[in-house]
């Protein structure tokens, strides 16, 4: 499968949609950008690789000039964890968290 990068604005147009078509009002990507940050971080995903998946330019002198490690298993890693709990959220299943199911309009769940 040949992976491109998706233009920001497109990006921002399919989670308006989707949002939008499920009663969800206000949302952006960048919410779920943080969404998926601290997601990653309470379940122990270290910090280094969060800021790798959210593609965030090194900061310190190590990041910029000397470490050049890409992380790519820790990030594939981190991401099907994450993948495997939005999945559980969404099938219903306890994912041992604060998660919440709110009602609908309707009153069920």
């Amino acid at each position: 499968m040949d992976c491109k990068p998706i233009r920001t604005r497109s990006a921002t147009r399919a989670v308006t949609r989707l949002a939008n078509d499920n009663g969800i009002l206000d949302i952006g990507t960048h919410d779920l950008r943080r969404t998926l940050a601290t997601g990653l971080g309470e379940m122990g995903v270290a910090d280094e690789v969060i800021e790798r998946v959210l593609n965030h330019a090194p900061r310190t002198v190590a990041g910029k000039h000397y470490n050049h490690a890409k992380l790519f298993a820790w990030m594939q890693a981190a991401l099907e964890a994450w993948a495997n709990r939005v999945r559980a959220v969404v099938e219903g299943r306890d994912v041992g968290s604060n998660v919440l199911a709110f009602k609908d309009a309707s009153g069920s769940r």
